[in-house]
């Protein structure tokens, strides 16, 4: 394995080893929460309170349906690690086509609800009636862009399990960047109102993640994944791991974002000024949270490479340590 696609967290001082694999990070994630912040900004000066509430609720929804996304890339995160640690080709190819399958079948199945659902979900929401036509442009928008937000989570989750954060970065600053252009020529200058909005944020997601998927298949010999059909076939033995971590990670998720989904939806139904409101105070607690969030997924990567470098040298050594998720 080409040693540009796998960086070693195992070796080095700890503390110069988690910040700079934690800045990229922490970098990629301010420009997603700041990118998010740019459609209500937009929004909310070309078209006012009707449409920041719109954005508000379509962003919730959109938030929502990512737990699954969330919980399970970051299982297999942490699978990859281990396996990297492991020096173990095979089990990371048999990670990330279960992965691609799994998340992006989901995705699609999420995808075909919600718009069978759409006019129940923003009831359940209490979308004031100002906002519902605005809200419900949004919410279809990004949610038929779901396969692409699914799909950048997947891309990222392999790259930082190998021990790159800087690739993960330069894909979502691409997306950033698209996505604030884009937002001020549909939304200002073509009229696009609240579809414009989605529209530049679907746009922007599906450059990123096809970017990100050039990039791997470009260097696929680097870490054995070929992308044949026959690599996408769901493994057992793989599909066992990301469900043992991947469902609690999934529901931890699940519940943080129900919570918020509730609490929104108490203060939809006072009126279109609080839904807004609401909205930009969502918007400015997820950039608050970014430096936790970078660390922490950091974290996890250097922790899985070194629980996987544990277990390789003690079977080297004869020895039989009980770990999580020993890849057999």
């Amino acid at each position: 394995m080409q040693k540009t696609m796998v960086r070693d967290l195992t070796h080095g001082p700890v503390v110069p080893l988690l910040f700079r694999f934690a800045m990229p990070l922490f970098i990629s994630n301010a420009l997603q929460a700041v990118y998010n912040l740019v459609d209500m900004v937009v929004v909310g000066n070309c078209i006012g309170q009707t449409g920041m509430s719109a954005v508000s609720i379509g962003g919730d929804i959109l938030h929502l349906l990512t737990f699954i996304a969330m919980g399970f890339s970051s299982a297999g995160q942490i699978i990859i690690a281990q396996a990297v640690g492991q020096r173990r080709p095979d089990a990371i190819r048999k990670t990330i086509g279960t992965m691609f399958t799994l998340l992006l079948g989901v995705s699609v199945v999420i995808s075909i609800v919600c718009f069978a659902l759409r006019y129940q979900i923003l009831g359940w929401l209490n979308t004031p009636a100002e906002s519902h036509a605005f809200a419900m442009d949004y919410t279809l928008t990004c949610v038929c862009g779901l396969p692409f937000i699914y799909g950048y989570n997947i891309v990222s989750a392999i790259l930082r399990g190998m021990g790159d954060s800087k690739r993960p970065f330069v894909f979502i600053a691409v997306a950033a960047i698209l996505n604030i252009i884009l937002d001020v020529v549909f939304v200002k200058f073509l009229g696009m109102e609240v579809f414009g909005a989605a529209l530049a944020t679907v746009i922007g997601q599906g450059v990123s993640f096809i970017a990100s998927i050039i990039y791997l298949y470009r260097q696929r010999d680097a870490f054995g994944f070929d992308f044949r059909p026959a690599s996408f076939r769901v493994d057992r033995d793989a599909f066992s791991r990301l469900m043992a971590l991947g469902i609690p990670m999934a529901i931890q998720s699940a519940a943080i974002n129900l919570s918020k989904i509730v609490l929104a939806s108490w203060i939809n139904g006072t009126g279109v000024q609080n839904s807004a409101l609401s909205g930009v105070y969502n918007k400015i607690n997820m950039i608050c949270g970014v430096i936790s969030q970078s660390f922490t997924t950091a974290g996890s990567t250097m922790v899985g490479q070194n629980l996987g470098a544990r277990i390789s040298s003690a079977v080297s050594c004869g020895a039989a340590p009980i770990l999580f998720f020993p890849v057999t």
